[in-house]
């Protein structure tokens, strides 16, 4: 003989913090967790001069210093931007795309490309090779975002502490 059974919530408390966790789940303010916590690992990135995965950024050859940390400019710029459907965290400098994903640069309209020497004056190069430092998890095949471990973990953390608010919120 078969038997068949069936649970029927009627509980309205529970129900009452189910709703608020659903309308929670789509909320602006998850998505501006979300981003903060990207934006942290972003800027780790930076202060540790490597990529999201762990691996050394490339040493500038021009200049001494931490690379990408000349005027600190693109790690200003890099910005987390939320609304009630997802979080978009990038910047929009010009120059910002060459560094996450290295290439050759030449001169549009001279000859030759012009750089400050340290030791006094301007050097010349035809072209110069711009090594890949990424500051965001960027597959560079497919453009695709692929959060590392660590970076998962960040995002995880935030989540789970923003359904452990709105339940305690939700009485």
């Amino acid at each position: 003989m078969a038997s068949a059974f069936s649970i029927l919530v009627s509980d309205a408390g529970l129900q009452r913090k189910l709703a608020k966790l659903s309308q929670t789940a789509t909320n602006k303010v998850l998505y501006q967790r979300v981003g903060a916590a990207i934006l942290t690992q972003v800027q780790l990135g930076f202060r540790n001069a490597s990529d999201p995965w762990g691996f050394a950024w490339a040493k500038p050859k021009l200049r001494d210093g931490q690379p990408l940390s000349d005027t600190g400019r693109l790690r200003r710029s890099i910005r987390a931007v939320a609304d009630d459907e997802g979080v978009t965290v990038g910047t929009n400098l010009i120059y910002a795309p060459i560094h996450q994903f290295g290439g050759t640069i030449v001169p549009k309209k001279a000859k030759f490309l012009r750089f400050p020497n340290p030791a006094g004056g301007f050097f010349f190069k035809k072209s110069v090779f711009i090594p890949a430092r990424p500051y965001l998890p960027i597959d560079p095949a497919s453009g695709e975002t692929q959060l590392p471990p660590k970076w998962r973990a960040a995002v995880v953390g935030r989540i789970r502490a923003h359904f452990l608010e709105a339940m305690k919120d939700a009485g």
